[in-house]
């Protein structure tokens, strides 16, 4: 038995032909650490332009929500000056309660600047669904009008 070990750890010793130093072992850990420094600073550097890549994406959504509730804001004051002529309570309650919706869209815009640059896409959609369907009641009054 004494043999077979004997033979297992002088093959074991004879199939080990390269020694490693400490001094070896201290450069692959360096070399390490310096790789793992580096790219622990390219990780932040991508967080960092991922964050201005977000916030530029955001403020460029929001100006086209503002682009676009301002419009609805000027269609709705051309609505006022065509109903004005021949107001009736009907007109007067639809054109008050397009107002309405455009005060919502405003108040929801004005909360979607303050929200963080992560979390604006879901609440970006609903206001542009809003302002979807703001638009199309304008266009049905106004294609009625037109009659």
């Amino acid at each position: 038995m004494k043999t077979i070990y004997l033979v297992f750890i002088a093959s074991f010793l004879a199939g080990c032909s390269s020694v490693t130093s400490l001094e070896d072992v201290r450069k692959q850990e360096d070399e390490a650490r310096s790789d793992l420094l580096e790219a622990e600073e390219e990780l932040i550097e991508l967080a960092e332009m991922k964050e201005a890549y977000s916030v530029d994406s955001k403020e460029t959504a929001i100006e086209a929500l503002e682009g676009r509730q301002k419009q609805i804001n000027s269609d709705i004051k051309s609505l006022k000056k065509i109903e004005s002529k021949g107001l009736t309570k009907t007109s007067d309650s639809m054109i008050k309660g397009l107002k309405k919706e455009d005060d919502d869209i405003k108040a929801r815009i004005k909360s979607l600047k303050k929200l963080e640059d992560e979390n604006w896409e879901a609440p970006m959609d609903s206001i542009n669904d809003l302002i979807d369907q703001l638009e199309i009641k304008i266009n049905m009054i106004t294609s009625n009008l037109e009659e």
